[in-house]
């Protein structure tokens, strides 16, 4: 039987997942750590505020399995495009050499090469509700993950094997400027983490 078929036949309460809903309302989500062993797996609570998202994120690991266990997560998949900048069009131009693309971009085939940026582009946009759940890959692509609604949303997420930090990109327009994000729990255990100064 499937991973997904046994996590989607986990039978879990509210009253059992309640001592590590820890939230803070100045966060977009809290990631609170339920379990790992920290060589094979990672299982987390994240609690998301109502509105607020991940950014534009990757898995450096064998992907995540997330179930939703209150309200609705929003997850937008995205895949890297390259795009190419086309100089201007001078008016020169127009009967030297000059072609029109399938999406009536013109350029001039005369021009040196132009430059090629990348950038995210949507290729699903699910709204998963209690009890449903998804599994993101980076052979899937990149996601982020958030609370659509005006309420509190709670979500369980498995990685295997754990990890420390991983890419993220705060403009889905430009993929080529990542930042590496470093994984910190809001609680591990049932208990707030006490960040020294």
């Amino acid at each position: 039987m499937s991973f997904i078929k046994k996590h989607s036949r986990l039978n879990i309460s509210k009253q059992e997942l309640e001592p590590f809903a820890l939230i803070e309302p100045n966060k977009n989500y809290t990631r609170n750590l339920i379990a790992t062993d920290d060589e094979t797996f990672t299982l987390l609570l994240l609690c998301w505020n109502p509105g607020k998202y991940s950014p534009v994120h990757d898995h450096p690991c064998n992907g995540c399995w997330m179930r939703v266990c209150q309200g609705v997560v929003n997850e937008v998949r995205y895949e890297k495009k390259e795009r190419t900048i086309l100089p201007p069009i001078e008016e020169d131009d127009a009967d030297n050499g000059t072609k029109v693309c399938d999406d009536d971009v013109t350029f001039s085939s005369s021009s040196s090469p132009s430059p090629i940026t990348t950038s995210f582009e949507c290729t699903e946009d699910t709204t998963f509700k209690e009890g449903e759940q998804t599994y993101i890959h980076d052979n899937l692509g990149y996601h982020k993950v958030g609370n659509p609604s005006d309420t509190l949303s709670i979500s369980m997420h498995l990685y295997s094997p754990p990890f420390s930090k991983c890419k993220i990109w705060m403009d889905p327009n430009d993929s080529s400027r990542s930042s590496t994000s470093r994984m910190c729990n809001f609680s591990e255990y049932g208990r707030y983490i006490v960040k020294e100064n």
